[in-house]
């Protein structure tokens, strides 16, 4: 076996012990060996949840991208004032009308939005839909006060023996709170269980297990008690295709060139003084036997005239190579996640059409969200007791004074303004002045 190989072998291990040992684990292909992250090959949902976990441009595209489309809440089409539990005592949920300290405003809460609020209900919308984005398909269980059945026996002969069956509640509306969950990963999750005749999903497995549990928790959930947030397909399965599929390699790709800047940089302080330290010839065999065939292109050997030492001062182009690298993955990363790339920087945006260009480009997406998942809460609202579930996202877009839009979006007042506005306000200001 050669060396490359038997090296491949044993980063292949090691990356299989560290996620075999560590449910919480955030080791990506390539960390271990790079030569382990292939583009032609496709991440898991354990690799991804990773990428969630720690990448920014995945979170971009699932975690705030279903922040901003839902922030703005709901206007109900007809309000319902609903009875339930605050404190662990019956509450009547009403409208509110009350003011605000800061502004003076009256602020305006229907009935339902202030139950949805104490309930947690846009909180754990948030966890499931940004789910669905990132591995194509979530669920919404939904619980009422029924504890659940054991030794349930399904329609196809299985015994349900080692965790609790929850059979759908009689009152479709009857549920009081849910939760959501992602497929499987890292212990943590839900797998179709059974499918019916027509094979479609009926029962849903449910396993938990977090620190400090001797084993995982198993629960059996009828459908009727399941919403499936489904992304939007992109081929015929069940459930719904990833949003990051292939923007999840581009991510991991720049997460590895971050990585080989910092190794690089620690490089230049660490090649000087370990060079500066070789004081004999026994050193410098030492120091070469270790440099081995690490020495690349990017590396300079300096050797002192009169003694024979040498040592080794990698070069580091941040402004060349690795800049370009970078603007190139940018590019990439605002193409897949349709947003425009002065907003992802945060920078100062241009004149007013500029500014709406850019956030009308960005907007659209969180624009999309709100369609595809608008049935989704309705079928959710309805368990929790809704009645008419018509409902119309409110406006996600600030509005904005017409001044504010002629100098742009996260520029100080003053800049942002074109060549002829500007010659406007001089040219004004001279015939006043006249």
């Amino acid at each position: 076996m050669s060396i490359d190989l038997l090296l491949g072998k044993m980063s292949e291990g090691i990356e299989t012990l560290i996620y075999g040992r560590s449910r919480s684990s955030t080791v990506q292909p390539g960390d271990v060996d790079p030569a382990q992250f292939d583009f032609n090959k496709k991440l898991n949902n354990h690799q991804k949840l990773n990428l969630l976990l720690k990448n920014e441009v995945i979170q971009l595209a699932c975690d705030n991208a279903v922040q901003e489309a839902i922030r703005q809440g709901v206007e109900w089409d007809k309000d319902q004032v609903i009875k339930g539990k605050k404190h662990g005592v019956d509450h009547k949920f009403k409208a509110t009308n009350n003011k605000d300290k800061n502004t003076g405003e009256r602020i305006k809460k229907q009935a339902f939005n202030n139950y949805l609020e104490w309930i947690g209900f846009w909180i754990k919308c948030h966890e499931g839909l940004q789910w669905s984005r990132c591995f194509g398909t979530s669920i919404a269980v939904f619980w009422d006060e029924n504890g659940g059945t054991e030794n349930h026996v399904t329609d196809n002969n299985k015994t349900l023996s080692n965790g609790l069956y929850f059979a759908p509640n009689k009152n479709p509306q009857g549920y009081l709170d849910f939760d959501c969950y992602y497929p499987t990963t890292k212990g943590n999750g839900f797998d179709v269980f059974e499918l019916d005749k027509d094979q479609k999903p009926e029962i849903f497995k449910l396993t938990i297990f977090v620190k400090g549990m001797e084993k995982a928790k198993t629960t059996y959930i009828h459908r009727d008690r399941v919403v499936v947030l489904a992304g939007p397909r992109k081929e015929i399965k069940w459930g719904g295709s990833s949003r990051i599929e292939g923007l999840d390699r581009y991510a991991v790709a720049g997460d590895q060139m971050l990585k080989a800047l910092v190794s690089r940089a620690k490089k230049v302080a660490g090649g000087i003084l370990t060079g500066m330290g070789i004081t004999s010839k026994d050193e410098w065999t030492a120091f070469d036997a270790y440099l081995g065939n690490d020495l690349t292109y990017l590396d300079r050997i300096g050797l002192e005239p009169d003694r024979d030492l040498k040592w080794v001062t990698p070069e580091l182009k941040v402004s060349g190579e690795y800049s370009s690298l970078f603007d190139i993955l940018w590019t990439t990363y605002a193409r897949h996640l349709r947003y425009s790339k002065q907003v992802m920087d945060g920078e100062p945006q241009g004149v007013k059409a500029s500014a709406q260009y850019d956030v009308g480009t960005t907007y659209t997406e969180f624009y999309r969200i709100q369609s595809h998942y608008k049935r989704n809460i309705e079928e959710m609202v309805f368990k929790l007791g809704k009645t008419e579930t018509s409902f119309e996202w409110n406006a996600i877009i600030p509005e904005m004074d017409e001044n504010d839009l002629n100098i742009g979006i996260n520029s100080p007042k003053g800049e942002g303004e074109s060549e002829p506005e500007k010659e406007e306000k001089e040219e004004s200001s001279e015939s006043e002045d006249k």
